[in-house]
């Protein structure tokens, strides 16, 4: 990992100790927004912080390994322990780069997607009726029922045809 990247972890830790004595003041309690706001930002330090110690952690695996790759019983062990520990350090460099990523304002808001048939006939159907027919096969979360909120003329041929083929193509090997 870049000393750069390692200073920047060290002010986001210094950052989360800020934020954790925020919110144990009671003066926070008073403005209910601002509580919020540090609770979000508590929680996205605190899953960064997470990797971060992870990170350190098989650092000082991987150091440890080397010292003990010397010694002649403990040689094939250490071996396999640092390989191992450099995989896992390699994995939370990843995912510490993508934490890392600025996030855009508007990550918390809902997105409507709408899906339309364009003109051209029942070609133009396809794309949509295909969308929205693998929209309502996956199930929800809660329910477990058919997410369907899709508005397509059921009786359109194109729809139908579009709709089979999808399901055929499930079902098809290769």
């Amino acid at each position: 990992m870049k000393p750069s990247m390692i200073q920047k972890l060290e002010q986001h830790a210094q950052r989360l100790e800020d934020v954790n004595r925020l919110l144990s003041s009671d003066q926070l309690l008073k403005d209910p927004k601002a509580l919020r706001q540090y609770h979000r930002e508590h929680a996205e330090l605190t899953q960064l912080m997470e990797h971060f110690h992870a990170w350190q952690q098989a650092h000082a695996d991987m150091l440890a390994a080397r010292e003990m790759i010397q010694d002649a019983e403990l040689g094939e062990w250490a071996k396999e322990e640092e390989s191992q520990a450099s995989q896992h350090m390699e994995q939370e460099v990843k995912l510490l780069e993508t934490l890392m990523l600025p996030k855009d304002p508007n990550d918390h808001r809902n997105v409507l997607l709408e899906i339309r048939a364009g003109t051209g006939g029942d070609e133009s159907a396809l794309l949509p009726a295909t969308c929205s027919g693998c929209t309502c096969a996956m199930p929800s979360a809660e329910a477990g029922a058919a997410n369907c909120s899709r508005r397509v003329n059921p009786s359109s041929e194109a729809t139908k045809r579009s709709l089979y083929d999808s399901r055929v193509r499930r079902y098809l090997p290769g």
